[in-house]
């Protein structure tokens, strides 16, 4: 007998090789001309992302100047002591609060810039007191209040007693 130079190749070979035909077939179809087209339409996508941004750039730049303006109205006024000194006496002439001590300002360099902290101590009633420490603080924007220390003192040699208060005022001066 002789051999065939040619077999047949058996009905399981011919559906594997079927199949990797049809995989490979379908890879480059994939690949020239599915992925291009895949490929813009993630661009198409990102796109009409940013357009919807741009849409919204009006309201984004409106809710931005207006946080603006609320920064800008909150920002503390130079400092100054002698200012706030007088605003100290004006308030405590028309509250009946007394100023017990007011030490020279604490400076404290920090960059292009310099920390100032004011200690304040006064004696009177506490509803006038914390309505000094807001005004100076909200109102007048003089700096922030760090700290607010309430105690009582007595003074032994009078027999009496008072409230006093130590505030801590920090501004920056440039």
């Amino acid at each position: 007998m002789h051999t065939p130079l040619f077999t047949l190749p058996s009905f399981r070979r011919q559906n594997l090789f079927l199949a990797l035909a049809l995989a490979l077939a379908l890879a480059v179809i994939v690949r020239y001309n599915i992925g291009h087209t895949l490929a813009l339409r993630r661009q198409c996508l990102e796109l009409e992302r940013r357009a919807a941004e741009v849409e919204r750039a009006p309201a984004l730049m409106a809710g931005l100047k207006a946080d603006l303006r609320e920064l800008t109205n909150s920002a503390l006024r130079p400092y100054d002591r002698g200012y706030l000194l007088d605003k100290l006496s004006e308030f405590c002439r028309e509250h009946a609060v007394l100023i017990r001590n007011f030490p020279e300002e604490n400076r404290v360099k920090a960059g292009n810039y310099t920390v100032v902290t004011n200690e304040v101590e006064v004696e009177g009633d506490y509803s006038a007191i914390v309505q000094l420490a807001y005004r100076l603080e909200r109102e007048e924007r003089l700096g922030n209040i760090n700290s607010l220390r309430f105690f009582r003192f007595e003074d032994r040699y009078e027999r009496t007693s008072a409230l006093r208060c130590r505030l801590i005022l920090r501004n920056i001066a440039h």
